[in-house]
């Protein structure tokens, strides 16, 4: 009991002690520089303490910049594979449309009435040369009828469909061809090697005089293909001393593996023709 008693009245003490303190310190303001003080002991602690607060916002503000510039960039990223995609069809169809004024200007220069066709399937095999357009019987495609691109003679019709033709290509190793040297008239065959890049002029006489670059059209001879139709142009001559025939190859004018639309040729005076009409087709 002493030392309850005792207790209480130390908290007592205390407590009016404080009171005093504080009265004192609102009338006569002698704890101001105490207070004073202890900020200044304080300030540092307060200081350290804040910071810990600070550097969390920091790096909060710095991931979130983050995270909205990375998702910034994936939407950049997407919007410029979308334009990338874009610009490659673009680039496609001026290619076509160029492709097509070629044929037009190439429609133009021809008497014959002609047709576009588009290629649907190609097929090269070891010497076989084949390809498929779009284009048969219902539209009065015809066996033998001679197949062009822009640059020169592609090929001549093979196998005749309702709806398709199958072409044989002027490179197919079976294939031969009427020509003549545009630059001195002096007739050859052109036949196939079963290579895109590469035809082998027969016949021509030892004594010819047969230079690279010149250009070989076709001869109308044979009546499948028309006169003067681009096919090549000599890229090798080799002369044998004392043999009766030079050998010769010449590299194909038209564009074998790039071209993908042809026009189709009613030369004149074929029965097919006849019966199309003497116009242009379109």
């Amino acid at each position: 009991m002493m030392a309850r008693a005792g207790y209480h009245r130390r908290t007592l003490g205390w407590a009016l002690l404080a009171v005093l303190l504080i009265i004192s310190d609102h009338y006569l303001g002698y704890l101001a520089g105490i207070r004073s003080g202890l900020s200044v002991l304080v300030y540092p602690l307060q200081v350290v303490s804040g910071k810990p607060v600070e550097y969390l916002e920091v790096v909060a503000g710095y991931l979130g910049s983050r995270e909205r510039l990375l998702e910034k960039n994936a939407t950049l990223q997407d919007q410029l594979v979308t334009m990338q995609v874009r610009l490659q069809r673009h680039a496609s169809l001026e290619e076509e449309n160029l492709r097509l004024r070629e044929l037009l200007a190439s429609s133009i220069r021809l008497e014959e009435r002609v047709q576009v066709a588009q290629l649907v399937s190609m097929d090269v095999g070891p010497g076989q040369h084949h390809l498929v357009v779009d284009q048969g019987s219902r539209h009065d495609v015809y066996t033998g009828q001679p197949l062009v691109d822009a640059g020169g003679v592609m090929g001549q019709v093979l196998h005749v469909g309702p709806f398709t033709s199958t072409v044989l290509l002027i490179t197919d190793a079976r294939h031969a061809l009427p020509v003549v040297l545009n630059r001195t008239g002096v007739r050859a065959v052109a036949e196939g090697t079963g290579s895109l890049d590469r035809l082998r002029l027969r016949y021509i006489g030892g004594n010819v005089d047969v230079r690279e670059g010149e250009l070989v059209v076709s001869s109308g001879l044979g009546g499948k293909f028309p006169q003067g139709y681009p096919v090549a142009r000599v890229s090798r001559v080799k002369r044998n001393p004392g043999g009766e025939f030079i050998e010769v190859e010449a590299t194909p004018v038209a564009r074998m593996e790039r071209s993908r639309k042809f026009l189709l040729v009613w030369h004149n005076g074929h029965p097919a023709a006849d019966r199309a009409g003497s116009g242009q087709g379109g």
